[in-house]
């Protein structure tokens, strides 16, 4: 099997035997591409293959190169984390999933490698004997090689052709000035747009050399007093992380203002490039926001994104400090900004590996939804009633409640598929339900037995039922919580002894 006509010319490009990285030859690339595409399902004029990749560059390589062998389309999220995976795998076109996760899922590049090392060398005795078989079919007109997912979309932002993803391959090469036998590092994931093209496929079009595997930011500075690398792809927040190690390495700012995101010196001694990749901001006026606070000495991380408030446009900035008031913050940042600003303080942004505050992480630092707006963290409770059957038994009890389309406790579990987790359901339902019979004032000490058996969905109108057992003072009792008859979870609680 080898690439027919308009399939990326990368696939085509260069000896067997050259480097492409420390643990693979071109002629295993292509050798291990072949033996992964065989087990690939048939190609469709829509079909993708979804991928997940957080570390492993080299596993990378070989699922794009088998992949397009196969004549599928590489669906690429940003990163390996679930919210942004989960999207791009239940597209309809999805046929297969490539990763390097270790899930049981699809095909785990790296372990498959290990497990069939002897069919790779079989096929890379046919790459080198130019016994690799019939030429692939021609790739259909106007089917994308690649489609660039953003954090949480299952829409590609981006998809490029066979012969884009060729040009701009072509184009960083020349960039960064790439030539055979330089050797680029990445602390981004393979996946991540920039990386794909400089730390991945650039090195491929101009016979470099790609890292096998993404290097971790700590690593940076014995990478490059051990010369491992001449480029380095690193992201913005990366690059502040470094603080004095970038320091003591002649770390150097572009004297054009306009080379800002492109190419930064490193070293006096030790040329090596350094791309640094910054997230796009939302705004002009969140760009200008970020860097006003983070010229300040007293402000370690900063992330401003622009987002459409109840009143109008809203910059939601959050903001790492060393013991910088609140006060003096917020003053400083509303006389930055013509916009409203809303300050979050945070102890440290949870951003991804990519250096990225996500969205989602960022609007839920502001008590927003993970989409940007507002939630609810209250149910909608009805008057309690005893059960029918019950008359003026103070035993058991029926509550009413309706779970809002909007609750605030179902932002964390999960993107797309909302769950009410078992302990929310404890605190929020049944808790309550008893301190509003005569069981109120005491407290729970344990619950001997609990079954979460459906799913409570945003929307449901559900009853909590709490029965008390016999006995004065009750030693505890049952519950349940039914939406529609059907029962979603049932248990038993034990009071604590005394009030």
């Amino acid at each position: 099997m080898t690439p027919g006509e308009g399939w990326p010319a990368l696939l085509l490009h260069g000896a067997p035997h050259e480097p492409v990285c420390e643990s693979l030859t071109r002629g295993q690339l292509r050798a291990r591409a072949m033996r992964l595409a065989a087990l690939l399902p048939e190609a469709s004029a829509t079909s993708e293959i979804s991928f997940s990749f957080g570390d492993d560059y080299a596993a990378c390589a070989v699922a794009l190169c088998a992949t397009w062998l196969r004549g599928h389309t590489a669906a690429l999220p940003v990163d390996g984390r679930r919210d942004n995976v989960v999207p791009v795998l239940g597209r309809p076109a999805s046929v297969g999933f490539l990763h390097d996760t270790g899930v049981g899922r699809g095909f785990d590049v790296a372990r498959l490698a290990g497990a069939l090392e002897g069919e790779f060398e079989r096929g890379y005795d046919c790459v080198r004997s130019g016994s690799e078989g019939a030429r692939a079919a021609r790739w259909p007109d106007g089917k994308p090689a690649v489609a660039l997912f953003a954090h949480g979309e299952a829409t590609p932002c981006r998809a490029l052709t066979p012969a884009e993803v060729d040009a701009e391959a072509r184009h960083t090469a020349e960039t960064l000035e790439l030539t055979a036998g330089r050797r680029v590092a990445s602390t981004l994931t393979p996946t991540e747009p920039t990386a794909l093209f400089a730390a991945l496929l650039a090195p491929l079009v101009a016979r470099a050399q790609f890292g096998a595997r993404r290097i971790a930011v700590e690593a940076v500075v014995d990478g490059v007093r051990a010369c491992a690398f001449d480029v380095l792809l690193l992201a913005e927040a990366h690059r502040r992380r470094l603080g004095e190690w970038a320091a003591s390495l002649g770390l150097r700012e572009p004297r054009e203002p306009r080379e800002r995101r492109e190419l930064l010196e490193l070293g006096d001694s030790r040329a090596v490039r350094a791309r640094v990749v910054a997230p796009a901001p939302t705004s002009p006026e969140a760009a200008a926001l970020e860097a006003a606070l983070l010229a300040r000495s007293d402000v370690r991380d900063v992330a401003v994104r622009d987002i459409a408030g109840p009143t109008g446009r809203q910059l939601l900035a959050a903001v790492v400090t060393d013991g910088a008031p609140y006060g003096s913050l917020r003053c400083a940042a509303e006389a930055l900004s013509p916009l409203t600003v809303a300050l979050s303080v945070v102890p440290e942004l949870d951003r991804d590996d990519n250096g990225t505050l996500v969205p989602a992480a960022h609007h839920l630092l502001f008590g927003l939804g993970r989409d940007g707006r507002p939630v609810t963290r209250d149910l909608e409770w009805r008057a309690p009633t005893r059960a029918p059957h019950t008359h003026d038994d103070p035993r058991e009890w029926v509550f009413q409640v309706r779970v809002p389309e909007r609750y605030a406790l179902y932002e964390g579990h999960f993107a797309g598929y909302p769950i009410l987790a078992g302990a929310v359901q404890l605190q929020r339902l049944v808790l309550p339900c008893l301190e509003r019979t005569s069981a109120q004032g005491r407290t729970v000490q344990t619950w001997p037995s609990l079954k979460f058996l459906a799913r409570i969905e945003p929307g449901d109108d559900l009853e909590v039922v709490v029965s008390r057992d016999e006995g004065d003072p009750a030693p505890g009792g049952a519950f349940e919580v039914r939406r529609d008859g059907t029962r979603c979870s049932i248990g038993r609680f034990r009071f604590a002894s005394g009030r």
